[in-house]
């Protein structure tokens, strides 16, 4: 039986979570699968061994438009759904996720903004991002003892997986030359394209399993409320 209108107003806000978590997963998924395939065709499976910023970059990317637009799309995207998760008023320690997840799409959105091509604004803004996602796959992590409910356990193991990934990121880090790189071609260079990678895989998993964790409160909330009335 369909519950009254003010039920389903009430749990609104999970929807759009959910919705707006999904159409950020998506679009950049077709995002980087449509830049990376147009990339394939032009070095091979030697991309895999190339940093995965480079399908944005304007110089060497044939679909570099459709790789930054996609970033745009779902920076906002994942920001509308951060936006309703601090609307929901959990717990104190969810809305310091909730605002991290702002910060991250912000930061998706600059890499939009400033590709591979633009330095070293680029640099400064990778540096920001995997920062900050370093911090939201953290939070995550700890929010695993805070409440088990809300700590998915498909986001908790991609956030571990992405939290090594940026640490192994952030310590080739090259300040000097603000890059992800050093300049001199070595060894690290293929693993921290490896890193950067599986982190981009991570950030798309993570974002599946929100959308899975709030789709599960939102059925205990709907449980509770229903059993109640």
């Amino acid at each position: 039986m369909q519950p009254p209108p003010y039920q389903l107003d009430e749990y609104d806000p999970y929807r759009l979570i959910i919705h707006m978590t999904l159409v950020s997963v998506s679009i950049c998924s077709i995002g980087i699968l449509v830049s990376a395939f147009a990339m394939y065709q032009k070095v091979g499976l030697s991309l895999f061994n190339t940093r995965i910023d480079i399908l944005g970059d304007y110089l060497h990317s044939p679909l570099a438009i459709v790789y930054n637009i996609s970033l745009l799309l779902t920076g906002s995207s994942f920001i509308l759904a951060m936006l309703s998760l601090i609307y929901l008023n959990l717990h104190r320690f969810i809305q310091t996720i909730a605002y991290a997840g702002i910060a991250s799409g912000i930061s998706i959105i600059l890499l939009g903004i400033f590709p591979l091509n633009f330095s070293p604004a680029h640099g400064w803004v990778s540096l920001f991002f995997y920062g900050i996602t370093g911090l939201f796959f953290g939070l995550i992590i700890g929010s695993k003892w805070l409440n088990k409910l809300w700590c998915h356990p498909m986001i908790f193991h991609t956030s571990v997986l992405g939290g090594i990934c940026v640490m192994g990121i952030l310590w080739h880090f090259d300040f000097q030359r603000v890059d992800l790189m050093s300049a001199a071609p070595s060894a690290s260079h293929d693993l921290v394209a490896n890193l950067l990678w599986i982190h981009a895989t991570m950030i798309l998993l993570s974002g599946l399993g929100l959308a899975l964790t709030v789709h599960r409160l939102t059925l205990e909330r709907y449980q509770a409320t229903h059993n109640v009335i």
